[in-house]
């Protein structure tokens, strides 16, 4: 299922394409909302992927079908209704009639309207709550070095701890709103474990013996996903490690260097502001990290004493094969072929 999914994703957000959209000449696709959101940094309009320049943009409707029968296929991938609509409220391309001229006008309008507004008022302390403008845009993105120092420091409103995008919420924030309930929480620990729904039921089974019987809200996986960002990574315990949008492996301080593009912040990461791809990529990690760190003794007697997948996490075979996912152990990292 994973590869059947892979061409239907979008590397901003990394779940399943909302809205296809495409950049043109290089025609890579993106959700609109998403999309929407990268094009409002300060700079040249560039594809997020490629890095090209943007000449124009427009909805990707034969993409977008095959999107549409995928889900039919697999419902079990769609997003959140919630989520769609908070997508839907936010795509400023969308609104520009896909207009990428009159698009980029409306943002440069608004960035003056916002620069003047930020001139008159205080700076927003960090790790504060998100004012209403930044929680709006919630789309974010993934950033280069050269992108997080442009659009640092002048711009209004508080930014992304990771990438320097706007803000959405607090990852502690974030952590309820993703695991609000039963099918958020579960579509959430899917995704974080590669599709492996075997490992996903392990995750449930051990959430209800060790967290009040829930799985969804702060009873289950929220509640669990709260603890964890309040202590990230204890000592003993494996360190949570986050693939950023389109960037290398995260990992926390004092992981294996060669494992990380750079380290995660020290200490809690409870008040950390995030743009919502980002969040959603810790959001992920921390889950992973979740059920890498059960006690093979915790586990439903049918999880433990398997052999490990060669491909370990990275496995492609796991998402689409129950009986390979239920055989072997893909809580590990890759040992062949690497």
């Amino acid at each position: 299922m994973e590869e059947l999914f892979e061409g239907a994703t979008c590397i901003i957000c990394q779940e399943v394409l909302h809205r296809a959209t495409s950049v043109q000449p290089c025609l890579h696709s993106f959700c609109s909302a998403c999309l929407s959101g990268w094009l409002k940094r300060r700079g040249p309009a560039l594809c997020p992927l490629c890095r090209k320049p943007v000449a124009a943009v427009t909805r990707n409707y034969t993409l977008s079908g095959l999107v549409e029968g995928l889900l039919k296929a697999h419902p079990d991938q769609q997003r959140a209704d919630k989520e769609l609509a908070e997508l839907d409220a936010q795509d400023a391309l969308q609104e520009a009639g896909y207009d990428l001229a009159k698009f980029l006008a409306r943002g440069a309008a608004a960035a003056d309207a916002g620069a003047a507004a930020a001139a008159a008022a205080p700076a927003p302390l960090l790790g504060g709550p998100a004012p209403a403008a930044a929680a709006g845009d919630a789309s974010g993105s993934e950033a280069s070095d050269s992108d997080e120092a442009e659009g640092s420091g002048d711009e209004a409103g508080p930014r992304c701890f990771h990438c320097g995008d706007a803000a959405w919420q607090t990852l502690g924030a974030a952590a309820g709103l993703l695991a609000g309930d039963v099918a958020e929480a579960s579509g959430l620990a899917l995704r974080a474990l590669h599709g492996n729904d075997f490992e996903r039921e392990m995750l449930e089974e051990w959430l209800r013996g060790h967290r009040g019987g829930r799985v969804g809200g702060m009873g289950g996986l929220g509640g669990a996903l709260a603890a964890a960002l309040a202590d990230p990574n204890p000592e003993g315990a494996p360190p949570v490690q986050v693939r950023f949008p389109g960037a290398a492996v995260v990992a926390a301080p004092g992981a294996a260097a060669a494992a990380a593009a750079a380290p995660l912040p020290a200490g809690s990461w409870t008040d950390l502001l995030a743009c919502r791809p980002c969040a959603v990529a810790v959001a992920h990690g921390v889950v992973y990290s979740l059920r890498e760190r059960i006690p093979e003794g915790e586990l439903p007697e049918r999880a433990r004493g398997r052999p490990r997948c060669w491909y370990g996490r990275h496995c492609r075979t796991q998402g689409h094969k129950p009986e390979h996912a239920q055989r072997l152990d893909h809580i590990c990292e890759q040992t062949r072929f690497r």
